[in-house]
């Protein structure tokens, strides 16, 4: 994975809440968006042909990561998330071939993000309650 600088974002309000929980997210010198979770990026790395993008919403009490997939036509192809922790995420670094790992502040946990350039078939739930067969190619693991 190779950090990148591609992109930029402006949070969303949402009117009725008078609240922001998103942002579109555009890539340099591109007038296209997407619209993904959080607020603002907090990190962006090439892998294969696909960019992950590290997206954050910071609360009161706590910090919530998104780990987003894109195709180089600002598709969202997979997505991942970690829990809400009450600190920052550090120690953010990119090894060799595919994997990221990272840790947050206050804690001692430690975790690895892994890209999969061909995807895993997996199943999950969706709602309303239903089995979904995807194909994943993030995968998120506290070590």
């Amino acid at each position: 994975m190779i950090p990148t600088n591609e992109y930029s974002c402006t949070p969303r309000k949402n009117t009725a809440l008078n609240i922001t929980f998103e942002m579109d997210a555009f890539k340099r010198g591109e007038d296209k968006h997407i619209t993904l979770s959080g607020i603002s990026i907090e990190a962006e790395y090439k892998v294969g042909g696909h960019t992950l993008l590290i997206t954050k919403y910071d609360s009161f009490n706590s910090v919530k990561y998104w780990f987003n997939l894109l195709d180089e036509d600002l598709n969202l192809v997979d997505e991942a998330s970690t829990p809400e922790y009450f600190g920052f995420i550090q120690n953010l670094k990119s090894h060799s071939g595919n994997l990221i790992t990272f840790g947050f502040y206050g804690t001692e946990d430690k975790w690895a993000l892994r890209y999969t350039p061909e995807g895993v078939r997996r199943f999950r739930f969706s709602r309303p309650l239903t089995l979904v067969f995807k194909k994943r190619f993030i995968t998120i693991k506290k070590l």
